[in-house]
């Protein structure tokens, strides 16, 4: 049995000035998790609930441990489709979309994505069926929107998350660097969500850098909202 000490200040009744105390709680493993706890990733679900991931040969385990009964509660595995042909410290993401639900990407097979959730006491695990392979993509916080960026880099793409019997996509809209007013010789390289209707992307130039700049598009109106210059650095 391995034992890994988990820790995290609590508000104590004696504290005072803002002080904490620290308490730790024992994470029992079995012997087969050794190799992968280097890799350990830890999320909170909710106040006394916490999210360990663990990356695996085929995928990602994950165990739900309930902090104030110090005791796992649900244990499992998110299997890959493709997974890496060779050992990798990071094959898979877990971005947090809410409280309790995190997008899962496939690091080597872009088009391969998962909604993680657990609510009611189970875990729900939905395959998000991407139709390209995004350079970079992201979700809104309550997973109804997905944009992603093109691999050349020339256009965003907006999809709406549908929950039917299982998660679809449909195209929204599809963005041009045109649309998005960028200078020529740009290539967009960043995209989030900043709530659930307006997304901010940024752009490199190819030759001046101080072209680089960012934006924010208003889904919910499909206009760009504003848009400025990085500012250079001081020397």
């Amino acid at each position: 049995m391995i034992i890994i000490v988990l820790s995290a200040c609590q508000n104590s009744e004696q504290a005072y000035n803002g002080n904490t105390d620290i308490k730790e709680v024992l994470l029992p493993f079995p012997e087969s998790a050794k190799e992968n706890l280097e890799n350990l990733q830890i999320f909170w679900l909710y106040d006394q609930v916490v999210l360990l991931v663990r990356e695996t040969v085929l995928g990602c385990s994950y165990d739900v441990f309930d902090w104030s009964e110090e005791k796992l509660i649900k244990s499992g595995e998110l299997r890959l489709e493709q997974p890496p042909t060779v050992s990798q410290l990071e094959q898979a993401s877990w971005v947090q979309l809410s409280q309790n639900s995190f997008l899962v990407k496939n690091h080597f097979d872009l088009t391969e994505a998962y909604v993680w959730e657990y609510k009611n006491g189970e875990v729900v695990i939905q395959q998000l069926p991407l139709e390209e392979s995004f350079a970079i993509s992201a979700v809104n916080n309550n997973a109804t929107l997905l944009a992603g960026i093109s691999a050349d880099g020339e256009s965003l793409q907006v999809f709406q998350i549908q929950q039917k019997n299982e998660l679809q996509m449909s195209l929204e809209w599809s963005l041009t660097m045109e649309d998005l007013t960028l200078p020529t010789l740009s290539k967009l390289v960043q995209i989030a969500f900043i709530n659930d209707e307006e997304l901010v992307y940024s752009w490199n130039h190819e030759l001046d850098s101080a072209k680089n700049g960012y934006g924010i598009y208003s889904i919910a109106n499909q206009t760009v909202v504003s848009q400025n210059m990085y500012k250079p650095n001081c020397v």
